[in-house]
């Protein structure tokens, strides 16, 4: 695919499949039937390009690949139209044969329409370089005379003029020798990439037809005028309702955010309340846990003023237990032996508030302790 600085494009005829067809077709048939017939497949790979000349179209296929985003892309042998439609040329029957590098073609016009395209395998500008000159003679006679026949097809179409583009090897000089028929190099009267300007032009000539890129243009029906009609009306008549009801709007929103602040305020008191609640919990479960305390420590007592008697070792002991009740101190077990006190704790704290509250005591003097039994020894004097 070539592209035009001016947004103009066309395919190459080598990357083109041409055939003709006779008859009548809408676009979806004529796309259908002749994919079928050349054996095009899968066929949505291909975009089709045709122009119509009489009864007979002349058909061209590409792949979508080859294809560019632009507007407007032909292909290469319907560009040669312009040359006549836009009179850089008088004469409505011409021929013209494009040299490329890897491949040659011939078009024939006649009253200014595509008649027919004629490939001329090994007639390229590569084929034709690796001959010499007696060769290339023998070559170009070929061509006109026989295997080619052009000379026959430029009577059968009564040609007026014969167009040579990229002519690198003077086969118009050859043409010279042996037709009677004006001829000039296209490069002349376009001078640089006249392909390029011919498909910028072409766009004011060829038809959405003859254009790969199909363009569709909307066709706006009675009913769907109606249509737009309508919802334009309505979008207009919801515009007038918005701005009609917008202040209401607007204070509803104001609204809305307050009601939503104090929810949240309110649910803010709420949380504070359950915190309050549980900590009153907390205390009153440590009240009652004092007061149990308290009355074991009272029952112990009693049971010792029942037991005991009062002497030395009965003060030691009740002197012990004041201790423990000063410091809220909750002991498992308890008894004595050989000026030894022997306790035992519910939990650690319980052990290492007595550890803390007896190691610098000096009526009671820290003997053994284990950590892992929460158990601690003292001894004291039997003053």
């Amino acid at each position: 695919m070539k592209k035009s600085k001016n947004q103009g494009s066309f395919i190459s005829f080598n990357q083109l499949i041409y055939t003709q067809k006779q008859g009548e077709f809408d676009n979806d048939s004529l796309f259908i039937n002749t994919t079928k017939e050349l054996n095009l497949t899968p066929a949505f790979k291909y975009q089709m390009s045709f122009v119509k000349q009489n009864d007979t179209y002349h058909i061209f296929f590409t792949l979508i690949e080859n294809l560019n985003s632009l507007k407007f892309c032909y292909p290469e042998p319907l560009l040669f139209k312009v040359l006549f439609d836009e009179k850089i040329i008088k004469e409505s029957n011409f021929a013209l044969i494009n040299f490329n590098e890897n491949f040659t073609f011939l078009t024939f016009y006649q009253n200014g329409n595509l008649c027919t395209i004629k490939n001329l395998p090994q007639f390229s500008l590569k084929d034709i370089n690796l001959k010499n000159q007696n060769e290339r003679e023998k070559l170009f006679f070929e061509i006109l005379f026989e295997q080619g026949r052009v000379l026959e097809l430029l009577k059968y179409y009564k040609t007026q003029i014969f167009i040579l583009h990229r002519d690198q090897f003077k086969f118009s000089q050859f043409l010279m020798k042996h037709i009677d028929i004006p001829f000039l190099n296209l490069e002349n009267i376009l001078k640089e990439n006249a392909l390029e300007k011919l498909s910028v032009l072409a766009q004011k000539h060829l038809d959405n037809d003859a254009n790969f890129i199909k363009i569709t243009k909307t066709n706006f029906t009675p009913y769907l005028k109606i249509i737009v009609f309508f919802l334009l009306c309505y979008c207009f008549s919801l515009a007038i309702l918005f701005l009609k009801n917008y202040p209401s709007y607007k204070e509803s929103q104001i609204t809305k955010k307050y009601n939503q602040n104090l929810n949240y305020e309110f649910e803010k008191i709420i949380k504070q309340n359950n915190n309050i609640k549980q900590e009153n919990q907390e205390l009153n479960s440590m009240i009652n846990n004092q007061k149990l305390l308290l009355k074991q420590n009272e029952n112990i007592l009693l049971e010792l003023n029942k037991n005991f008697i009062l002497n030395n070792q009965t003060r030691t002991l009740f002197e012990f237990i004041s201790l423990l009740n000063q410091k809220n101190i909750q002991i498992l077990t308890l008894s004595l032996s050989n000026y030894t006190i022997m306790v035992s704790f519910y939990n650690k704290d319980n052990f290492k508030k007595t550890l803390e509250l007896f190691n610098d005591k000096s009526s009671f003097k820290i003997i053994d302790k284990d950590e892992t039994a929460l158990k601690i020894s003292l001894g004291y004097k039997n003053d």
